[in-house]
């Protein structure tokens, strides 16, 4: 069981989701969300809960997680004490007044305060924003992890000097230093909101939603509704935050006073600026401005969900594993997760066989977060579709491609019981093979490998078996990592990895049930609504509607006796392409229960 090594504790509103995004391909963070809000909110489903967010970590890299609501929560400090003793601390504090502002615009946001003023909401919460206590938070946190494990930032240095700020953020994580020139679409205020919510009730009603779904780790459901601008329509569209007024600015710097200085006594720094009122138009006075004018100019931030920057670089996979289908594709997929960059939020996008008119641009943007630091791949099967590896090698010249083949016989059976699962046709197996003579592309290896071969070059494509990965696992992706360029991954230590993912054992009860399923669920993928496809199948909607009818039988003798009749010209062919033994593919099999 694999927890942080590092977190960053906040508090809210100081920069957690720019650190996130700056350090997100340097470390192991939570699978699929930024913070989990364990310590603070879920505790009570139990230690599993939140270390199964971690289930990808390996130990190669250091874990860490980024959750501002623990700071002003001593409960969860001692729960991180309970389970990490030796986790490390991150702390960031920001001038209270500019942080209580926007606390308070957070809260409105969320639906939790009413539609007043701040003076309003202030006066009727007192406590708001845990009423930037920096000092006794950060004195308890010295005593429970050592004051050496616990680095405090100022926020003021994020806004000036992004790169200091995070050099130092690195070393004391352990990590090498990011480098903030090569990340153009990092920004800051990612989460700043500029209008309060026109319906406070549908704002704090959209806010359930989003922890219900938290709570249920259906983290991609919650970033497609957030694509879909559901979220903004529910918290946002009302009137627009004024600034502060000088007079309320000057109460409440009068009101934090002694917070400052004790943080002040308590760090052994100098917090003068925090004391100096702003000017009339609600801005920090002159010196304190010119102070951070490198940060104010200088960066440009925006929400990593709203697209890529103009200046995003546009990153393509450099490896493809072309497939084909029913070879192993998930499997590999689940074992490179958290070792190179794959496409976000879904395991194939299907652009160069069935989402080639939505333009690369849709397929440059699954991997909007690959900065190029690992190796950039997708596992999916265009390996027999005619036009793929010419759509390839347009878009991809120098890609490297990764095949597996499989006995011809079990791929045909287990194509036909896919296209039975999609309701693409129903039937017994000699029925639908009839039908559909070129089930499984007719197993037409050599010549579909030949074109492989004659577009990237024989050394740039590596064959393996799938006889070889049901066999020798670890020998068969020692293959395939080093093929890559990337460090071997020991399946001894990833346990939660099996086979056969995608077995179907049921033919669907209704035919056109299937069939609507099956258009749903690629809608929802063109729209990129991965989140949507896997609360569905997490909630058995996609078993309700593919399965529940007559189980798959076995292969007959004379059926198999008859393919391998049927498919020996291509295993001769296969042979001589690769100038290798196939003797086994000629013979009948020993038959396992099911075949995937």
């Amino acid at each position: 069981m694999r927890l942080p090594d590092v977190i960053g504790i906040g508090p809210p509103r100081t920069g957690s989701t720019w650190l996130y995004n700056a350090l997100r391909d340097s470390v192991e963070m939570p699978a699929r969300v930024k913070d989990t809000h364990f310590f603070e909110h879920f505790d009570h489903k139990g230690i599993e809960w939140y270390a199964d967010h971690f289930r990808h970590a390996t130990g190669d890299r250091k874990i860490v997680e980024i959750c501002p609501g623990i700071f002003f929560r001593p409960p969860a400090r001692e729960r991180i004490k309970l389970h990490i003793p030796n986790c490390k601390i991150i702390a960031t504090v920001r001038d209270p007044v500019d942080r209580m502002y926007s606390v308070y615009k957070l809260q409105r946001h969320n639906g939790v305060v009413g539609n007043g003023t701040l003076d309003q909401v202030i006066e009727a919460s007192p406590n708001l924003g845990g009423a930037n206590r920096y000092a006794a938070q950060l004195e308890s946190c010295f005593e429970s992890f050592g004051r050496e494990n616990v680095l405090v930032t100022i926020y003021d240095e994020l806004r000036a000097e992004p790169q200091a700020y995070l050099n130092r953020i690195c070393d004391f994580v352990g990590v090498a230093r990011v480098e903030l020139s090569s990340r153009p679409y990092l920004g800051s205020d990612i989460n700043s909101f500029a209008r309060a919510p026109k319906n406070r009730r549908l704002a704090r009603r959209a806010t359930a939603v989003i922890d219900w779904l938290n709570s249920h780790q259906a983290y991609r459901v919650r970033l497609a509704l957030q694509r879909a601008g559901v979220w903004e329509f529910c918290q946002g569209r009302g009137e627009a935050y004024p600034r502060l007024t000088p007079e309320q600015d000057e109460r409440l710097r009068e009101r934090y006073l002694p917070e400052v200085e004790a943080l002040e006594k308590l760090l052994a720094i100098d917090l003068s600026a925090w004391k100096k009122p702003r000017d009339a138009g609600g801005r920090k006075s002159r010196a304190v401005r010119r102070s951070l004018a490198p940060a104010l100019s200088g960066i440009r931030f925006s929400a990593p969900s709203r697209g890529m920057s103009q200046s995003s670089p546009c990153r393509l996979p450099e490896i493809i594993g072309a497939g084909p289908g029913r070879t192993g594709t998930t499997w590999l997929h689940r074992v490179l997760e958290g070792r190179v960059d794959l496409p976000y939020g879904v395991k194939e996008t299907q652009f160069f066989n069935t989402f080639y008119g939505k333009g690369i641009d849709w397929y440059t943007r699954h991997f909007r977060y690959a900065t190029g630091v690992r190796k950039i791949a997708e596992i999916c099967p265009y390996f027999f579709h005619p036009l793929a590896p010419g759509r390839i090698k347009t878009h991809i010249p120098n890609c490297r491609i990764i095949t597996t083949l499989r006995d011809p016989v079990d791929h045909a059976f287990s194509a036909y019981k896919l296209v039975v699962h999609f309701a693409w046709a129903h039937g017994s197996f000699n029925e639908v093979l009839k039908s559909r003579p070129n089930l499984g592309s007719g197993n037409r290896y050599a010549s579909h490998l030949k074109t492989w071969f004659d577009l990237f070059g024989r050394e740039n494509v590596l064959v393996t078996m799938y006889d070889e990965l049901r066999a020798q696992p670890q020998s068969y992706l020692d293959r395939v990592t080093e093929f890559m360029g990337v460090e071997r991954i020991a399946l001894s230590a990833r346990p939660e990895i099996g086979d056969d993912v995608h077995s179907f054992a049921r033919a669907p009860k209704s035919r056109q049930l299937a069939r609507r399923a099956r258009k749903t669920m690629y809608w929802l993928q063109g729209h990129q609504a991965y989140g949507a496809i896997n609360l569905l199948e997490r909630a058995g909607v996609w078993d309700f509607c593919y399965g529940r009818g007559e189980p798959f039988g076995r292969l007959t003798d004379e059926q198999e006796h008859r393919l391998r009749e049927r498919y020996l010209p291509e295993v001769e062919a296969l042979e001589e392409l690769l100038r290798i033994d196939l003797s086994s593919w000629k013979k009948p099999q020993v038959r396992r229960a099911t075949v995937a």
